[in-house]
């Protein structure tokens, strides 16, 4: 999801109790540039299934030595809302950037899809996730 190739996918059909395959699913990451403070965010959709398009999501920071481990800790919640596909951009395409207010810095970052454009999805899936303080037109 990090690898700048709309050609792959991140897909996940997870389901905890009470919530649909998918919601509550994502991923952590740890910028290679180090602590940052990130205002930004944009999802790029997959290859097909416009209902399983993350449509809302969290993102949390973390400055915790465990963070970036299996069940990490010490996450902040800094953004909750829109993840910039609400309208469908069409298969393996950017949509829009999400823009927050956020003036912490984090090593590590978490990522959860809180909901997905279909109400009966069977999963979650997108190609490619974009953070940081500035996110340029894609060319």
């Amino acid at each position: 999801i990090i690898d700048q190739n709309l050609g792959d996918k991140y897909f996940n059909k997870a389901q905890d109790d009470g919530h649909g395959p998918g919601v509550n699913t994502g991923f952590v990451i740890v910028p290679k540039a180090g602590s940052s403070t990130i205002t930004g965010v944009q999802f790029a959709t997959a290859n097909d299934m416009p209902d399983r398009d993350p449509v809302r999501i969290t993102i949390e920071g973390s400055n915790d030595a465990n963070a970036a481990r299996a069940q990490g800790n010490g996450f902040a919640l800094i953004y909750e809302g829109l993840a910039g596909l609400e309208s469908d951009p069409g298969r393996n395409h950017w949509g829009q950037v999400v823009g927050f207010k956020n003036t912490a810095s984090y090593k590590v970052y978490r990522i959860l899809v809180t909901a997905t454009r279909g109400d009966a999805a069977d999963a979650t899936q997108y190609s490619e996730v974009r953070l940081g303080t500035t996110i340029p037109p894609v060319k």
